[in-house]
């Protein structure tokens, strides 16, 4: 399967799963804090190491840019927010292949608790947790 397929699935998959939790027009909620900001990371790799970096989140519109920096690498997305979700697409480059993925973040105040996902991948779902540094 070429990079490119691979891509236009992860993608596929994102609007879907942003359909099924709702109407788009409400993405952002009237009650869900500014999300927009700077933020640790700390997360699970597959086979349970650690990593560390930072997230920026920037909103546009009714959706929010983030941006990972963790380990020297930095992967982009694109989320909506529904029901106290931020649940975003991500991908990067490691390597010279791209990997791609969806991470669903719990709003909590200025922590988001998240759950993520690789493809390719292992099949794993994984923790990342972010708290706000500004």
């Amino acid at each position: 399967m070429t990079a490119t397929r691979k891509r236009a699935i992860v993608w596929g998959c994102a609007i879907l799963f942003a359909a099924i939790l709702g109407n788009p027009a409400a993405a952002v909620a009237d009650d869900t804090p500014p999300l927009a900001g700077k933020y640790r990371c700390v997360g699970t790799n597959p086979g349970g190491t650690k990593y560390e970096g930072t997230v920026t989140i920037a909103q546009k519109g009714e959706t929010y840019l983030l941006t990972w920096s963790i380990a020297g690498g930095t992967h982009q997305g694109v989320g909506v927010v529904r029901k106290g979700m931020l649940c975003s697409s991500w991908a990067t480059n490691a390597g010279g292949r791209v990997v791609t993925g969806i991470v669903v973040y719990e709003i909590k105040g200025k922590t988001l608790d998240g759950t993520w996902t690789m493809l390719p991948g292992t099949g794993e779902v994984l923790t990342e947790t972010l708290t706000r540094i500004n």
